[in-house]
């Protein structure tokens, strides 16, 4: 075995220790399961994205759209149309 050293913000190694604990791991358990999972699919064994770049205008558009805040609902192509060209006046 070697040592490695890694550095987090104290709050997230607070959690991530507590998270291990629950799941009856230490942390250098979890990281060997991490490292051995890389090395096993070499790739990480999650995806990794680039955070959102969507403006906070959009965001909001979205999150209303999935609850259906402010979401109307037409029965045909007509009545949608209908709708389209009134707000055009």
């Amino acid at each position: 075995m070697t040592q490695t050293t890694i550095r987090l913000d104290p709050s997230l190694k607070k959690e991530f220790a507590k998270t291990c604990d629950d799941m009856g791991l230490s942390i250098s358990s979890a990281i060997t399961i991490f490292a051995k999972a890389v090395v096993r699919e070499q790739r990480i064994p999650f995806e990794v994205a680039v955070a959102s770049r969507l403006n906070a205008v959009t965001v909001a558009a979205i999150k209303d759209s999935e609850t259906g805040v402010g979401v109307k609902s037409f029965k045909t192509p007509e009545e949608l149309f209908a709708e389209l060209n009134s707000e055009d006046d």
